[in-house]
């Protein structure tokens, strides 16, 4: 749903569970503002991909800036070429669905070329998921892509942490498959639905 949400600690928390039954290499094509997210899959990977990110943006604003600033241009395909080859891998986008990820495509579009198995939303267990998870969900239907799963982060703790997981059901806006909770580190639940 956006950008601090908790994706790369879930991204990394799934891949472990994953790497239990099968190879699982996680990847974070496109980073904007150091390369701390693709750094950490880096050690969490059984196998490298190299370069790791293939884009690496100084900036620390969408990556679309950062590359219009640093006249730095990746196509979407060069994007999925550079996913293809790994059969089993989980790709963290670089803010959230609706971000623009080039001039002209939004991640949402990267996710779409990549086809995947499953495409999985993940917002924070915490205060504005309600509206957060509810906008994109319906954009990401208007947009004819939905997500198969949805899941929750807890990045940080406030006041809604732990309540939104029956809430986001209970309004008719998701029914979360797994909440990665607070210090958590392996998404065994998530990995088998």
């Amino acid at each position: 749903t956006g950008t601090g949400v908790g994706k790369t600690r879930l991204t990394c928390a799934l891949a472990r569970s994953l790497r239990k039954s099968a190879p699982t290499l996680a990847l974070k094509p496109v980073e904007s503002g150091g390369r701390d997210d693709a750094r950490g899959f880096d050690v969490e990977n059984p196998i490298a991909a190299e370069p790791h990110p293939l884009v690496e943006l100084r900036g620390a604003l969408s990556p679309h800036l950062a590359a219009r600033r640093e006249k730095s241009q990746e196509s979407r395909l060069a994007l999925c070429d550079y996913v293809s080859p790994y059969i089993y891998s989980l790709v963290e986008t670089a803010g959230g669905a609706l971000s623009p990820l080039t001039e002209n495509a939004r991640c949402l579009d990267l996710a779409v070329a990549l086809d995947p198995a499953l495409l999985l939303l993940v917002g924070p267990d915490a205060l504005g998921v309600l509206h957060s998870m509810r906008a994109t969900s319906i954009a990401l239907r208007a947009l004819g892509r939905p997500a198969d799963l949805v899941a929750l982060s807890t990045p940080s703790i406030d006041g809604s942490t732990g309540t939104n997981a029956d809430e986001l059901p209970a309004l008719g806006i998701a029914d979360p498959a797994f909440v990665l909770g607070y210090g958590e580190d392996h998404a065994d639940g998530l990995a088998e639905a």
